[in-house]
């Protein structure tokens, strides 16, 4: 069976965005404000690990500079995005 290696410059760009996760949600979890960004945050864990898959499944023998920044920095824009959509419309839809 086929089995596809992941590449010394994806495997590097994945380690520091698990570090990068990890810390997000240890800070996350320790807000005091009932859980709501740690679903935030949550959310943005499982939209990042699915674009990511997808940016793994679809890389070929040239590394692609837009998959891996994503891979390095993905995260962090994307948990800032979540967090400022959800300051927007949790006061529309929690009355």
């Amino acid at each position: 069976m086929y089995q596809q290696q992941v590449k010394p410059l994806y495997n590097n760009a994945l380690i520091l965005t698990l570090k990068q996760q990890a810390a997000a949600f240890l800070l996350c979890f320790l807000l005091l404000d009932g859980g709501r960004i740690l679903r935030v945050c949550l959310i943005a864990m499982l939209g990042f690990w699915l674009f990511a898959m997808l940016c793994l499944a679809r890389s070929t023998k040239d590394s692609d500079p837009i998959g891996l920044w994503f891979l390095r920095w993905g995260f962090l824009p994307l948990l800032g995005l979540l967090v400022y959509f959800n300051d927007i419309l949790h006061p529309l839809t929690h009355r």
